[in-house]
């Protein structure tokens, strides 16, 4: 579970990645409200600890010696338990993000197919290139005006669909999609985004990605990593060919 930050973030990441699926309507496996079931069960049963002077008002109240015996043995006993309780939340929360990692093949069709429609909707503005919104309000054209002014937030809903799989279902993180500083996993060219993919805010990247033709997609890790890695080996391979073309410059030179 390298994705997540520390073990004390587990129980924020589990509750997190949960409520994101939730959110998205996408339904849980059994292995994963299996693990969220002793989450919750461990949240519940929160530790007790006696008050500091329980044991003084129960000598004055005339306890028996196995009471006062049983409120010793639970003060001494609740930092703990306290601890423990507290270990072993997080570890249940791991069981949680560690389940949701293992069904990500059972997750990602349906986030996928929130994404794809994500992306659909923003090819659709891309089309439209730069049409301003009081225009085609004017021209009586409300669809696109519609596309126009829900663009930022369809972009937002996009970018958090990419997060959702980076952190959650791709085993090593989002650093795990990129190789030797490429990365796949939103734009299918790599290359050509990085000529033609620049802004401050998702629906500026996206726009201009797409009005100049270059695809995004949404991947699993072993499809975006494919690209990445095919673009890394080309870019060692014309290395390499310039390096040989360079020695052999120099060495008959040297001749």
């Amino acid at each position: 579970m390298s994705q997540w930050n520390t073990r004390q973030d587990w129980p924020r990441q589990a509750r997190d990645c949960i409520a994101a699926l939730n959110t998205r309507n996408i339904p849980l496996p059994e292995t994963v409200t299996a693990a969220l079931a002793v989450l919750d069960r461990v949240e519940r049963a929160k530790p007790f600890a006696p008050e500091h002077t329980a044991i003084r008002k129960a000598i004055l109240d005339g306890a028996t010696t196995d009471q006062i015996n049983a409120l010793v043995l639970a003060d001494l006993g609740a930092q703990k338990i306290a601890v423990e309780h507290g270990q072993a939340r997080i570890d249940a929360a791991g069981a949680v993000l560690a389940a949701v990692l293992a069904a990500a093949d059972k997750i990602m069709p349906a986030l996928r197919k929130l994404a794809e429609a994500a992306i659909s909707r923003l090819a659709d503005v891309a089309a439209l290139d730069g049409a301003r919104l009081d225009d085609l309000v004017r021209a009586g054209r409300t669809d696109d005006a519609q596309a126009v002014a829900n663009v930022a937030t369809v972009a937002s809903e996009l970018d958090s669909h990419y997060e959702v799989r980076d952190r959650y279902l791709t085993r090593g993180g989002p650093q795990a999609l990129t190789v030797a500083g490429w990365n796949g996993s939103r734009w299918r060219d790599p290359v050509m985004a990085s000529y033609h993919v620049s802004g401050g805010n998702p629906a500026d990247r996206y726009l201009k990605g797409l009005a100049a033709g270059v695809p995004l997609w949404f991947p699993t890790k072993s499809e975006a990593v494919a690209v990445a890695q095919a673009v890394a080996d080309g870019q060692a391979a014309e290395a390499a060919r310039i390096k040989a073309e360079q020695f052999g410059v120099g060495s008959v030179s040297g001749w």
